[in-house]
């Protein structure tokens, strides 16, 4: 996504409780292409979320309220807004 929509003012920024070293090395292994937040669980409560189990994927508004929750959701919500 930030590939597609990058250009376009869309930022990725990838959020975990795991922790930075964690992170380095698992961005490292998948070719990133975003920041990731690690090591706090700040961003997560900051929006409510009681937990991340898994993969989840969020759509923030540059004013900072979720739009979307899922990614065909937000792929749905980006390419309506960015295209």
């Amino acid at each position: 996504m930030q590939e597609t929509f990058g250009a376009k003012g869309l930022t990725v920024v990838g959020v975990t409780e795991e922790t930075v070293e964690d992170s380095r090395t698992f961005a490292a292994q998948h070719e990133v292409n975003y920041p990731i937040l690690a090591g706090s669980d700040a961003p997560r409560k900051a929006y409510g979320i009681d937990v991340i189990w898994g993969s989840i994927f969020y759509l923030v508004s540059p004013d900072g309220r979720i739009v979307a929750k899922g990614l065909e959701e937000s792929q749905k919500v980006l390419k309506a807004r960015l295209t």
